[in-house]
């Protein structure tokens, strides 16, 4: 089992959601994203995550690295990706709130840990 998060830029900006599920944690801004399934490439699972929680079309780019997971041992593949169509609406059982944030703005927030180690790792270069 694997899954997938995307770093997803606009105009600058990088693309957050909160938990809305009973995980840890809940709240917690995240990178969004979810497992791939069985027959599905990271690319495939990462555009059918971002319209099942946003609503929102993205162009896949280039992955930024794989990660453990924090309470499963899965591998979670980080890749860019660009969002080019659509309003950003949070499939409300998922996702509490979708918002862009500046890499600036990022620091200050309580975040999960996979997405906090990414953007403390490769934040400038993203």
């Amino acid at each position: 089992m694997k899954g997938v998060l995307g770093v997803i830029k606009k105009d600058g900006k990088f693309l957050l959601g909160t938990e809305a599920q009973e995980k840890p944690w809940k709240g917690k801004w995240r990178l969004l994203g979810g497992q791939v399934e069985e027959g599905e490439s990271v690319q495939e699972a990462l555009i059918r995550e971002l319209d099942e929680e946003a609503a929102i079309t993205i162009i896949v780019g280039s992955e930024v690295c794989i990660r453990k997971g924090d309470l499963k041992p899965i591998d979670i593949h980080i890749l860019m990706a660009e969002h080019t169509a659509g309003a950003l609406v949070p499939k409300l059982d998922e996702v509490g709130e979708l918002r862009y944030f500046s890499i600036e703005e990022i620091q200050n927030l309580e975040m999960d840990n996979v997405s906090r180690s990414v953007f403390e790792e490769y934040g400038n270069t993203l």
